[in-house]
């Protein structure tokens, strides 16, 4: 949905990068919807404005590029199965001292946990809206992307 938007939306020549462990956009068939993964990274700087780097749940992979990025939203969940991978990630990185700048969206979860993350982590949890398909921006959507990215 956010390449969509950066792309569609704001015209910005946008790409995902692939770096989860399962490369699932790759195996799901997303390629024939623009989005690639290339090997060789020097060219995303002078070729893309947008680079969207999908790291699953790869913390090492994000501590790699973190100085680099411009703009930084992860986006987890907080259900009872990924709720421990969320609070580790949470935890790593407010001992790197790196969520300042961050922008961190679930997507599921209790409220009750929600809070409880925000007070034991020092972060704000934006909590998605639902989005019943992810290729077609609908107003509330617009709306919330327009606040989480102000291109």
């Amino acid at each position: 949905m956010i390449s969509e938007y950066t792309k569609d939306i704001k015209g910005k020549k946008t790409i995902i990068v692939d770096e989860s462990e399962n490369r699932q956009l790759v195996q799901s068939g997303f390629l024939k919807k623009g989005i690639v993964v290339p090997e060789e990274e020097e060219k995303l700087c002078t070729e893309y404005e947008c680079v969207i780097f999908d790291i699953g749940s790869r913390m090492d992979k994000y501590l790699e590029r973190v100085n680099y990025l411009d703009v930084r939203i992860i986006v987890s969940s907080i259900l009872p199965r990924k709720a421990a991978i969320t609070g580790e990630f949470l935890e790593r990185m407010k001992q790197q001292g790196e969520q300042k700048d961050e922008k961190i969206v679930i997507l599921s979860g209790s409220r009750s946990l929600q809070k409880a993350y925000e007070k034991m982590y020092g972060v704000r949890l934006i909590r998605m809206p639902f989005i019943e398909d992810p290729f077609r921006i609908n107003q509330e959507s617009y709306r919330f992307l327009q606040l989480l990215l102000p291109l």
